[in-house]
C-alpha cells in the first residue's frame, strides 16, 4: 500500500511505503476485554528535497504511523544521522539541519511507542533523498533554466560544453573561460549592466531580472571583438593580444606579470579560488562575487578587457593590431565630434593601394583584398596627420 500526501506548506510531496515491524513480535498479542492488544504500526518514510547549502528542513513522521487499537502514540526515541544534527518532538515533528551540501541518500531511524500500560514499540526507517541542485537555490537541476545562476538561460552557456576544461559544464559554471571575470558581467552590454535580482518568483531558477516571463530582459552574449567567440568563453574578449585573466584583474598590465590560479574550486561553482569571495549557496549574489574588478586604464568609459586600445597611451594615435589578418582600427586620443578622416594605404614601393574614408577613429578598414606584405598607413584630416607602418599577414 503506497499514501501520497502533502507536508504542510512546504511545497513537497513525501512518499510513503507500506512497511512495520513490531520490537516485541506477534507472540505480544493478548487478549483484553475488547479483543486483541497488539503493537502500534510504524510506517517507513521518504522525503525528496532539493539540495541546499546549510539546508534545515522539517517533517513529521507520525502522520502514517497508527495503533490499530486505537491507542495514542508518541516517539519513543530517534537516532540522528551521521549528515546532520536531528531533533525530533514526541509528537513525530523534527527537526534535521544539514550544515554542508550533501548529496545521495540520508537515512536515521525511529521508534514509537503505544501509551498503554504494556508500552509496545515499533521502528521505522526515514530516507530522505537530496535531488541534485547545482546552483543550490530552491529549484532542483531538471527544472532549472538558469543553473549556474548567471543570467543566462541554459541553452545559452552551452549545455554540456566545458571551455576551460575543469570539469564543470558552461552552463553550471560562473566562469567559463577561468578568466576571473563572472559570466554574468562577461554575457552582458559593456553600458547597459542588469545586475541580477535575488528574485524568482515563479520559481524557474531564472532570476527574474533576465526571465523574461517576469518583465525581465536577456540577450544573445556579447561579442566584442566578432571572432564568433562570446566575451563569456573568450580569453581574449577583444582580441588585443592580452588575456582578459591580466586585464581583469590588474590593470594595464601584461601577461608576464602573470596571474597564477590556484587551480581550486571549494564549492564547485566553477570560480578559481583565487577570485571567489562567496561560498556557493549562501548568498544569493555568488554568480557576481569575484574580486576581479576590471579597470579602465585610459578611461575611455570601456574596461581594459573588451578595450583593444587600453594599452595604448592617452597621449599617441596608434594603429592596431600589428600585424593585421583581416582588418585594422585607427586609435585618435581626442577625435572631434563628426571629423572627417582619410586613411591611406601604401604598399612598400610606395603606391597607392586602397583609401578609405571615416568619421569614425575607431572604424575597422578591411585588408582582406591586399596581399601579405608591408604597408604604409597614412590617415589625414584637416587638422591631424599621422603614417605608420603595418604587416599585413593573412
Amino acid at each position: 500500500m503506497k499514501i501520497r500526501a502533502n507536508i504542510g506548506n512546504l511545497g513537497m510531496l513525501l512518499f510513503f511505503s507500506f512497511s512495520y515491524f513490531s520490537v516485541h513480535g506477534a507472540s505480544n498479542l493478548i487478549n483484553k476485554e475488547d479483543g486483541l492488544n497488539v503493537p502500534p504500526v510504524a510506517q517507513n518514510d521518504t522525503f525528496f528535497l532539493a539540495a541546499q547549502y546549510n539546508l534545515i528542513f522539517h517533517g513529521d513522521v507520525l502522520v502514517n504511523d497508527y495503533d490499530p487499537n486505537g491507542d495514542k502514540i508518541e516517539i519513543l526515541f530517534a537516532a540522528s544521522p551521521k549528515e546532520g544534527s536531528l531533533t525530533m518532538d514526541k509528537d513525530g515533528h523534527f527537526r534535521l539541519e544539514i550544515p554542508n551540501k550533501c548529496d545521495g541518500t540520508i537515512r536515521f531511524d525511529y521508534y514509537i511507542k503505544e501509551l498503554t500500560e504494556n508500552e509496545y514499540s515499533a521502528a521505522a526507517r526515514v530516507l530522505i533523498q537530496i535531488i541534485e541542485n547545482a546552483d543550490l537555490d530552491d529549484v532542483p537541476d531538471y527544472a532549472d533554466q538558469d543553473n549556474d545562476n548567471d543570467g543566462l538561460p541554459d541553452f545559452l552557456d552551452g549545455i554540456g560544453l566545458d571551455t576551460d576544461n575543469d570539469g564543470i559544464p558552461n552552463n553550471f559554471d560562473i566562469d567559463s573561460d577561468n578568466d576571473g571575470i563572472t559570466d554574468n558581467i562577461e554575457w552582458q552590454q559593456e553600458h547597459n549592466y542588469i545586475a541580477p535580482s535575488g528574485i524568482d518568483a515563479n520559481k524557474n531558477g531564472w532570476d527574474d531580472a533576465y526571465d523574461p516571463e517576469m518583465g525581465g530582459t536577456y540577450y544573445e552574449p556579447m561579442d566584442t571583438d566578432r571572432d564568433g567567440i562570446p566575451d563569456l568563453t573568450d580569453t581574449d574578449s577583444d582580441n588585443d593580444g592580452r588575456s582578459d585573466l591580466s586585464e581583469g584583474f590588474y590593470s594595464n598590465t601584461d601577461d608576464k606579470a602573470g596571474i597564477q590560479l590556484l587551480h581550486s574550486d571549494q564549492d564547485n561553482d566553477g570560480l578559481d579560488n583565487l577570485f571567489d569571495l562567496v561560498i556557493k549557496g549562501s548568498n544569493w549574489q555568488n554568480s557576481t562575487a569575484s574580486s576581479s574588478s576590471p579597470g579602465d586604464s585610459n578611461q575611455n568609459g570601456i574596461r581594459d578587457w573588451r578595450d583593444n586600445t587600453s594599452h595604448i597611451s592617452s597621449q599617441e594615435a596608434f594603429i592596431f593590431p600589428n600585424p593585421v589578418a583581416e582588418s585594422f582600427q585607427f586609435f585618435l586620443p581626442e577625435p572631434e565630434f563628426d571629423q572627417q578622416l582619410t586613411v591611406q594605404i601604401y604598399n612598400i614601393k610606395g603606391q597607392l593601394s586602397k583609401v578609405y574614408t571615416t568619421t569614425y577613429s575607431n572604424d575597422r578598414i578591411p585588408v582582406q583584398e591586399l596581399t601579405n606584405g608591408t604597408y604604409i598607413i597614412s590617415v589625414n584630416s584637416d587638422n591631424f596627420q599621422h603614417s605608420q607602418q603595418i604587416t599585413i599577414q593573412h
